[in-house]
């Protein structure tokens, strides 16, 4: 069995601090219930126009270029998506994906059977690879109409 008192670590102020110590600072665990968050119900929602659109991807393309970068690829997850909605506008669902931005402007979507239908409703231009790797275990393929 693990003994606490015998593991220390290094604190953020940079002491040493022993488990068994570090327990016993923290504040007890509270159960109950919870307030419901508020809702903001008169609240309009926000379209993102094409030109704002646009202007993202140039501004990230602006970067590579000041970065010195030929290609960035971002990788996208229902957990870790917010990169790739960024530009594209959707997250890719129960799967990856990636996307390829090319120093020129041109965008490649690599999504498994799952998202492959999502691609034509991206925010920026796409060229569509299919991963079947991306997908969920024994899921079939999709066909995809352009």
């Amino acid at each position: 069995m693990l003994n606490p008192a015998a593991i220390s670590f290094r604190h953020s102020s940079l002491k040493h601090v022993n488990l068994r110590s570090f327990i016993m600072m923290s504040p007890p665990i509270q159960l109950g219930p919870t307030k419901a968050p508020i809702k903001f119900t008169q609240v309009e929602p926000v379209f993102l126009s094409d030109e704002t659109m646009l202007e993202r991807k140039n501004k990230v393309i602006q970067g590579m270029v000041d970065g010195g970068f030929d290609a960035l690829v971002i990788y996208a997850d229902k957990e870790h998506g917010g990169n790739f909605e960024y530009l594209t506008g959707f997250i890719p669902r129960f799967e990856e994906g990636l996307l390829i931005v090319d120093a020129n402007g041109k965008c490649t979507a690599i999504l498994g059977n799952e998202n492959l239908k999502l691609a034509r409703f991206s925010r920026v231009s796409v060229t569509l690879l299919h991963c079947p790797l991306f997908s969920l275990p024994n899921h079939l393929s999709l066909s995809v109409k352009k």
